[in-house]
């Protein structure tokens, strides 16, 4: 980790002479009564940035491009300058709060520009004249509306050449529909998508899912990258409020390794292709997952969002736990039990950040939750097969549980002699997945799954590298 910083600080006090070394934010406001809005701006900053004023300018204009207002906004002491859960190493971000009374009904744009001036951005085609422009869109009208708000702060430092994915997680407290894409930024209001590049059109597919709002890319150059997440927000098909996250991508060339969850893959995509687990409410679920950082010398750490961590009853809860031999890994909880009032449509999106110190992966996962089935189906039992089958490295094993259970797996050849067993594993109540890694040679097994110390079930699996 420490390597992967250090060529981060070069890398910007090479450049200090020109650049200002603000990373991004966001501008967003929260409806509080008739006209009256609290706006939040956030500002991203890595060490080496002078500190920010503790008082700072908004404007505010109307959908004519009129400035309407102008109002000062004061920096929130407790969070400010600070490093924020899910940010990497070095990074800062400064949180100014204040409240705006619009005069009249309309569309208007509320913004905060800050000279920038970063040399160094690849994607932009003026960067010594460059802003940091941040900006949110509202529509003042007869119903309460917010605009949409980013649940995870963003990553900013990127591994040459490997695959990285990041999700702001856009989540509207009014449950209106939300669609995410990313442009080019621009010091004006209007975005530029011509004359100014994304880091598409620089390095190979640069993607943002538009439900999700994650974003996916492999970038094949080192360099400074800026993109801006926008976030349009619909309310029975007539779009009623925008936020954009500018992000600033610094790619560097190092041979640190990146983190991530070995056993993702198991969870199963909904009809879209998303990684999903439906869920009954008034129902205990648990999810485990593993992280892992292929460095075994590398530590890992866990953050996690999402709407189900927000509810003031019933909240989900996440928590993790390392690996006593071996510092590269940890266990993901996420524990949830929705009540019924929860039971909807619309999946509820989680996020899990894992990172090493130097770079951060996210998974994002869509928890469905339906209404509560009939008491008959509340203490299902159910362990599944083994699977793949047939299998290379790793086995999964799918359980939904009654209690709390000790399982584990027993493996012998065809003749019966043992080859491998697995350690035993307690699961409380609630449904799990099992995973474990195996090295065997390739041919015919005969596996036994043991509940409690007891063989539950026997099956045949056929192990092909």
């Amino acid at each position: 980790m420490r390597t992967t910083l250090l060529l981060f600080a070069l890398f910007l006090f090479s450049f200090h002479s020109y650049a200002s070394h603000l990373l991004g934010g966001d501008i967003t406001a929260q409806h509080i009564g008739g006209s009256n809005y609290a706006v939040t701006l956030t500002v991203y900053c890595d060490t080496l940035a002078t500190p920010m004023a503790t008082t700072t300018n908004i404007n505010v204009s109307d959908s004519a491009g009129n400035s309407a207002m102008h109002f000062n906004i004061d920096c929130d002491k407790k969070n400010f300058g600070r490093t924020q859960p899910g940010c990497a190493d070095g990074i800062r971000s400064y949180i100014y709060h204040g409240y705006i009374t619009l005069p009249e009904f309309g569309k208007y744009s509320i913004s905060w520009s800050y000279h920038l001036g970063n040399a160094v951005d690849i994607s932009l085609t003026k960067p010594d004249n460059e802003n940091l422009l941040l900006t949110t869109i509202i529509n003042y009208d007869s119903l309460s509306n917010s605009t949409p708000v980013f649940l995870a702060p963003p990553v900013f430092i990127i591994s040459l050449n490997s695959p990285w994915t990041y999700n702001p997680l856009p989540f509207d407290i009014d449950g209106d529909s939300l669609h995410c894409s990313a442009f080019a930024p621009s010091d004006s209001d209007t975005l530029q998508t011509t004359a100014q590049s994304l880091p598409a059109t620089r390095t190979g597919p640069f993607k943002i899912d538009p439900l999700t709002g994650m974003i996916s890319w492999t970038p094949a150059t080192t360099g400074t990258f800026s993109t801006v997440v926008i976030v349009e927000e619909y309310r029975h098909g007539a779009k009623t409020s925008e936020i954009r996250r500018k992000l600033q991508m610094i790619v560097v060339d190092n041979s640190a390794t990146t983190p991530g969850i070995t056993n993702f893959k198991n969870i199963s995509l909904n009809n879209e292709g998303y990684p999903c687990i439906e869920l009954n409410a008034e129902q205990d679920y648990n999810l485990t997952l593993y992280a892992k950082d292929p460095d075994p010398l590398q530590s890992v750490n866990v953050t996690s969002f999402g709407e189900p961590y927000l509810f003031a009853q019933d909240d989900a809860s996440f928590s993790t736990t390392t690996n006593s031999r071996s510092k590269n890994s940890l266990t993901i909880n996420f524990n949830w039990k929705p009540c019924t009032a929860m039971a909807r449509d619309k999946a509820y999106p989680v996020l899990f950040r894992v990172t090493n110190g130097d770079f951060a992966c996210d998974y994002t996962v869509l928890f469905k939750v339906t209404k509560p089935k009939a008491v008959a189906d509340n203490n299902y039992f159910s362990i599944g097969n083994i699977y793949p089958n047939p299998a290379a490295s790793l086995i999964f094993l799918s359980l939904s549980l009654e209690k709390e259970t000790k399982i584990s797996v027993h493996i012998s050849d065809i003749l019966g002699n043992p080859v491998w067993y697995s350690d035993d594993v307690t699961f409380d109540k609630g449904k799990h997945v099992f995973s474990e890694a195996i090295n065997l040679q390739n041919g015919q097994y005969i596996a036994q799954i043991l509940k409690d110390d007891a063989i539950y079930k026997t099956q045949k699996i056929l192990i092909v590298k």
